[in-house]
């Protein structure tokens, strides 16, 4: 992950990224990252849920659960859509986040890359 950042390494999106079709339920079968408060929770999560919606405005609207063994950790975030498709992004925070549909089935599975940078220290996360 880190060699990600070291090299500036651009994020591939998918081609041809229809939001439509990427609306709906995903469960996250795998997580990574290097983002210190994903490394505290890691070993009690099990599988969490994202809903995806889109606002009229082309805007990704995120939520997420993630089960830990004595509650439901909940999110909600509200990506901009950038000049590309499948790139979004928050600027709402203290903290800056870029989110990338870097490659999906629709249907059966998609990765996705969320870059957050609060501080001085940027974390990325990739999801399956």
């Amino acid at each position: 992950l880190r060699c990600l950042l070291w090299a500036g390494a651009e994020v591939p999106v998918q081609l041809d990224f229809n939001a439509e079709k990427f609306a709906g339920m995903l469960h996250v079968a795998a997580a990574v990252s290097n983002c210190s408060i994903f490394l505290k929770m890691k070993d009690r999560m099990k599988l969490s849920i994202a809903t995806i919606s889109f606002t009229p405005k082309g805007d990704l609207a995120m939520k997420l659960v993630w089960p830990l063994p004595d509650r439901c950790q909940k999110f909600e975030v509200l990506f901009q859509r950038s000049g590309q498709a499948g790139h979004y992004m928050d600027t709402s925070a203290q903290e800056k986040m870029d989110l990338h549909v870097m490659e999906t089935h629709y249907s059966h599975y998609a990765i996705v890359h969320k870059l957050q940078q609060s501080g001085c220290e940027p974390s990325i996360t990739l999801q399956l």
